[in-house]
């Protein structure tokens, strides 16, 4: 998936979806900005382990997860944008709240940050 489709589809994100992307080199299912925010507060809920990041390259929160986890959702994608495997969206019960949005972002960008600083 190139970076212009997945910045675009997240600054477009105002509906009660997750927007993920499968990296066939990392074999994982990853999630941007407030698709990544979605997918850690259900991941977390539902004991789900996962990643937490933040992309230097996207300048956004990630989530990663492997495709056996992704699976046991038991949930049908809306959609598959472009092709079987590479980008689904999901639907989800509720719109995120943006203020918690901001603050979690926030809060992954400054531990990545002083991460990086102190190696």
């Amino acid at each position: 998936m190139d970076n212009e489709t997945i910045i675009l589809n997240e600054c477009r994100n105002d509906q009660p979806v997750i927007h993920l992307y499968y990296s066939q080199t990392a074999e994982i299912w990853q999630a941007f900005g407030m698709s990544a925010y979605c997918l850690d507060e259900f991941a977390t809920h539902n004991d789900i382990p996962h990643l937490l990041g933040y992309s230097c390259r996207l300048m956004m929160p990630a989530v990663a997860l492997s495709d056996t986890e992704l699976k046991k959702f038991s949930i049908k994608p809306l959609a598959s944008a472009f092709g079987p495997q590479d980008h689904v969206v999901l639907s989800i019960s509720d719109a995120p709240n943006k203020n918690d949005y901001i603050a979690w972002a926030r809060k992954l960008y400054n531990d990545t940050h002083v991460a990086k600083q102190s190696d």
